[in-house]
């Protein structure tokens, strides 16, 4: 009996208090840190609806600033503990190094109860003044850091680090928060302070002082110190920028070495660094992001490219496939000849395109081959979405279909099965004296 499930993944989140609350101002990071940014988006596993955090959880793990739980896994969603808020400011301004293993307590302190493990770091903040006599005794290690604790800390870190900070206090707290009253009176300046340089900018009005900050806006909480405040240990003035345009010509010398490029309106650039990157990005598969040997004239005219450039030279080259959204036409045979037929996004009648002999397919996440696609058996009763990639020729180099499975069950006493190199390859049941094999 077939059965037909439907898998809806509703995945309602409210993000708009933090996407307003978390918002980026304008900062002082170079082209090519933000290009950075842009790439390390499949470190994590769990980042699912997080749209608004993951690329700075991921930028500021690669900077080795925050670092994830295990398996794949960051917790967005868990309280950061109060000790996780000092850590993470210590590796900011590169100083875990410096790590004691032996040190003791400070004497000044006078927090909560922490774990063995921590007192090394303790002590560490102490030293750079991360943590003041102030923090040492309200620090709670194990405690889950609100809003105004973090404010707090933030704000004496970036005074150890001798940070050039907005500290013009412009009028009441209550002007700027609606529910000021509720900051308890030994965090009102940090608080005030850490609004005023834009870090903390609550949300609706409100600063809700007493909630706890979870790791995902810690997380983008360190990226926004990052991005506008100039920390010693990064190199800020390297030499770097980015231009971008569309590709029309190139050419390589007798040693296939990239000798020059030119975008749209006749910009000329001839000064290529022999070991230039050229990567690929944009495909539908999410994670997609390689590195190709050479661009190729029939490929590659004709679609926007990135160019790096480190002292006028370019040093890395980013292609970015023409995006295609549409719906797979329905027939019975599909082609077998290297092309689609596709109803683009907004239209009634389908287009054929052909396939790059590097296409990439993938059906409802899962990576086929040609020959698999070909023999696919399509439901004229499912709707195939389409996602795709295509070249400057317009040939699809990445193919992306989507839909909505049939799933049917079958019943009955099992009577054999086979496996091939450790993986179950066939099992036959019988029903009613009537044996099926699968």
């Amino acid at each position: 009996m077939k059965k037909v499930l439907l898998v809806l993944l509703a995945l309602i989140m409210v993000l708009s208090m933090m996407t307003s609350a978390m918002a980026v101002p304008n900062g002082k990071v170079p082209p090519g840190q933000m290009k950075q940014m842009e790439k390390f988006t499949n470190q994590f596993e769990d980042l699912m609806g997080y749209d608004w955090a993951s690329e700075e959880i991921q930028f500021m793990a690669e900077k080795g600033v925050i670092k994830g739980v295990g398996n794949g896994r960051f917790v967005p969603n868990r309280p950061a503990k109060e000790i996780e808020v000092i850590i993470m400011l210590l590796r900011l301004i590169d100083e875990e190094e410096g790590l004691d293993m032996e040190a003791d307590l400070p004497d000044d302190y006078e927090g909560g109860e922490y774990d063995e493990w921590m007192i090394p770091y303790i002590s560490l903040a102490e030293e750079e003044d991360v943590l003041t006599k102030e923090g040492l005794k309200k620090i709670n290690p194990n405690s889950a850091a609100s809003r105004e604790e973090v404010a707090m800390y933030i704000m004496m870190a970036l005074d150890a680090f001798n940070l050039e900070t907005n500290d013009d206090i412009e009028g009441n707290l209550e002007e700027l928060f609606e529910d000021a009253d509720n900051v308890d009176r030994e965090y009102l300046g940090y608080v005030h302070r850490i609004r005023m340089n834009n870090l903390m900018i609550g949300y609706n009005g409100k600063f809700q002082p007493k909630k706890a900050i979870t790791r995902a806006e810690l997380a983008v909480l360190m990226n926004r110190i990052f991005t506008n405040f100039e920390l010693d240990w990064i190199d800020y003035d390297d030499g770097q920028e980015t231009t971008t345009g569309i590709l029309t010509d190139f050419d390589y010398d007798s040693n296939t070495t990239l000798a020059s490029i030119t975008l749209d309106d006749d910009i000329d650039f001839d000064d290529i660094d022999e070991d230039v990157e050229i990567i690929v990005e944009n495909n539908c598969n999410k994670d997609a992001e390689d590195e190709i040997d050479e661009l190729d004239e029939d490929k590659h005219i004709d679609l926007e490219v990135e160019l790096t450039l480190e002292d006028g030279t370019v040093v890395e080259i980013l292609v970015s496939y023409e995006e295609l959204e549409g719906e797979l036409e329905y027939d019975t045979d599909l082609d077998d000849n290297g092309s689609v037929d596709i109803i683009p996004e907004g239209e009634t009648e389908s287009e054929d395109f052909d396939f790059d002999e590097d296409i990439e397919i993938f059906m409802n996440g899962e990576e086929i081959s040609e020959s698999e696609f070909e023999d696919f058996d399509m439901d004229e009763d499912i709707d195939y979405e389409i996602e795709a990639r295509l070249l400057g020729n317009g040939d699809i180099i990445a193919l992306c279909i989507s839909y909505e499975e049939e799933i049917s069950t079958t019943e009955g006493v099992l009577t054999a099965f086979d496996y091939d190199d450790g993986v179950l390859d066939e099992i036959t049941l019988e029903d009613d004296g009537d044996e099926t094999t699968f």
